[in-house]
């Protein structure tokens, strides 16, 4: 009819973009050769994801790492830096080299100053690859116990800590050498007491220890263990007590000489380091008790009778304590242990970016990464969320918490990338969606719950199921297995008795993960 009329049509375009949802917090322990993967929630969107730089890391580059309470990193007490690789902004080295005197390129090619390299993939998946170790902050911890210390001389006492659960630092025991021994013995240099020396009880009150009696008297030797697992009597001629304390590893301790001892009293003290810091020398410390003295990092102050050793980024071994001459009813103490730089958490963020085909970016990639422990047993603590935790030497606790995690196991962790060292570690919190990844132990020879009896053996009790883990597939080593994992609080057998029928459980419900299956 001709009749004609005027409006407004609204019309919102939308741009498809790509999204990150979230990625696996990482936790690793802190040594050489250690690998862990992660996973990565992403999406494209429909315009794909971009021909070139899909996914790349999102720093400035030769910017310093910092910690999540924003302190730098380091490691062997240089900071650590974060490079880009120059043909792949995928990939990032961290590195002690200096960005005022490197460029990417040049730390890229040469990987002496490497301390871990971390690289993203589009498809859905981070790897951080361990080639050094970081240095944690250092934490002092108050003595205030000891264990195995009955009302008279006992061959050993371990030295706890105050709180409720007194966590055992040291332990203690001593020599009661003669003239002869004692000389031996600071000429040595080294700790090591000659294999004659009659080894000693110690004995202790409120004031202090002594060997035999409470006093610390002329001739008579404090060793002083630290963290190399069980005291067994390795070295070189050190007390073998039969305690059987596992200790942790240790960087520094006080010691008190208080006003019991006479001013004159001249006091040795022998330091040593574990192979773990092999550029570090045995010390040997000789003061008066009177004066005042440093060398190195031991310092002794006249006036609050305090020695303190700080072995900076060393690891102590052990310490012995020796006195010379002097008053017979003197007390010795040790008054705290600092633990080892390399042992506490470092948690640190990688920010990263990916790009759709059209040129969107979603730029609130965050992979958080937590580095602890070294050569010894430590618990690895994870999140609510989906975790990846790999464990290193020593018998570690991983903690899953909640989500969907994957715990991760690596056939060399003795840091030459050959040799596997036999551990036992405990699971905690295991659940449906988590994953025990043993593909590297086994290699590319297990393929199927046929084979797979060769390589493991599987039961449950106590509440626990254990896993015991012969690499090299032959049977026979069950007995003495390479590796033993056990899940605390979970039956993963699924009630079968034949291990062909519980690997196929395994298998079946993806509690496990091996190569080829």
């Amino acid at each position: 009819n001709g009749n004609t009329s005027e409006g407004t049509i609204d019309i919102d375009i939308k741009d498809d973009v790509p999204t990150i949802t979230s990625a696996d917090n990482a936790f690793i322990s802190n040594e050489d050769n250690m690998v862990v993967t992660g996973d990565i929630v992403l999406n494209f969107g429909a315009d794909g994801q971009a021909a070139t730089s899909a996914i790349q890391f999102d720093m400035v580059d030769g910017s310093p790492l910092m910690d999540t309470s924003a302190a730098a990193v380091t490691s062997g007490g240089s900071n650590v830096y974060l490079y880009i690789d120059p043909s792949n902004s995928a990939r990032i080295i961290a590195s002690t080299a200096d960005p005022l005197s490197n460029d990417a390129a040049a730390v890229v090619a040469e990987d002496s100053s490497w301390i871990f390299e971390a690289s993203l993939d589009a498809s859905g998946e981070y790897t951080i690859e361990m080639h050094g170790v970081l240095d944690a902050a250092f934490e002092s911890s108050p003595i205030g116990g000891a264990t195995n210390n009955p009302s008279g001389p006992t061959p050993w006492v371990g030295l706890a800590t105050a709180t409720t659960d007194g966590e055992v630092l040291a332990e203690l025991s001593g020599y009661d050498l003669d003239a002869t021994q004692y000389t031996a013995w600071k000429l040595a240099g080294s700790g090591s007491v000659a294999p004659s020396a009659a080894f000693d009880k110690v004995n202790g009150n409120a004031n202090g220890w002594g060997v035999d009696n409470s006093n610390h008297n002329a001739l008579e030797v404090f060793h002083i263990e630290f963290g190399d697992g069980v005291n067994d009597g390795s070295d070189d001629g050190g007390p073998d007590t039969g305690s059987g304390l596992e200790l942790p590893l240790a960087n520094g301790v006080t010691l008190l000489f208080d006003g019991s001892y006479n001013s004159s009293d001249t006091i040795t003290v022998l330091v040593t380091y574990t192979a773990l810091s092999p550029d570090a020398d045995p010390t040997a410390f000789i003061f008066d008790v009177g004066t005042s003295q440093t060398v190195g990092d031991i310092t002794y102050d006249s006036v609050t009778g305090e020695l303190v050793i700080s072995g900076g980024l060393n690891v102590l071994d052990y310490v012995e304590v020796g006195k010379d001459d002097g008053n017979n009813s003197a007390n010795f103490q040790v008054t705290d242990v600092s633990r080892s730089a390399a042992i506490g958490p470092i948690e640190f963020a990688l920010d990263y970016e990916i790009k759709d085909g059209d040129g969107d970016i979603d730029s609130t990639g965050i992979i958080t990464i937590e580095v602890s422990g070294i050569d010894q047993g430590t618990t690895f603590t994870g999140t609510a969320d989906d975790d990846v935790l790999a464990g290193g030497t020593g018998n570690d606790i991983l903690d899953g918490v909640a989500g969907n995690d994957s715990f991760i196991w690596l056939a060399a962790l003795d840091g030459t990338g050959n040799e596997f060292v036999p551990n036992t570690d405990t699971v905690k919190n295991f659940s449906n969606g988590d994953v025990l990844d043993i593909s590297d132990l086994l290699g590319d020879t297990a393929e199927n719950s046929a084979n797979l009896v060769n390589f493991l053996e599987v039961s449950f009790g106590s509440g626990d199921t254990t896993i015991k883990i012969d690499k090299d597939g032959g049977g026979d080593n069950f007995a003495a297995p390479h590796q033993t994992i056990i899940v605390e609080g979970a039956d993963l057998t699924g009630g079968n008795v034949s291990q062909a029928a519980i690997i196929d459980n395994l298998l079946s419900n993806g509690f496990i993960n091996t190569d080829g299956v």
